[in-house]
């Protein structure tokens, strides 16, 4: 009879690698995290009950429009449609964003086929003159 050394060959008890990732700590892990933020969203909604008192209606302000900057073609500066000089730009927009009549910020829309040095001298006016909330426009690209 021959005896059998270790190692000759594949037993039938040896169950090899297992390459698969083990997902159950993963699930385990997302439904403590799911029921955590049950208890939290559950517990920030406030369950006491308040009879709020009415009031009366008021007329709903008309919505303030920003001040708008516009950069023609041919180099012309506009505030809200009425040409602005370079030199009074700032002040203009000044006045109107103080009149409380408009937003509290500058919409600039320039054309595309200005220079960039004339963009950056509108822009420039406009920081210099302690405007700081300012909105680019462009149109959006049809496909």
């Amino acid at each position: 009879m021959a005896a059998k050394l270790a190692g000759a060959g594949p037993s039938p008890f040896d169950l090899g690698q297992n390459a698969d990732i083990n997902v159950t700590p993963f699930v385990d892990v997302m439904l403590v995290l799911l029921i955590v933020f049950m208890v939290v969203a559950a517990a920030a909604t406030s369950a006491v009950k308040v009879d709020l008192p009415a009031t009366p209606k008021s007329i709903t302000a008309l919505p303030r429009l920003p001040v708008v900057v516009s950069v023609a073609a041919d180099g012309g500066v506009y505030v809200n449609d009425v040409r602005a000089s370079m030199d009074g730009l700032a002040a203009t927009v000044t006045g109107m964003l103080t009149d409380g009549g408009h937003e509290d910020r500058v919409v600039v829309r320039a054309d595309k086929t200005i220079s960039y040095e004339q963009f950056m001298k509108v822009m420039t006016a406009l920081n210099i003159g302690g405007i700081s909330k300012l909105s680019l426009i462009s149109e959006v690209q049809s496909r």
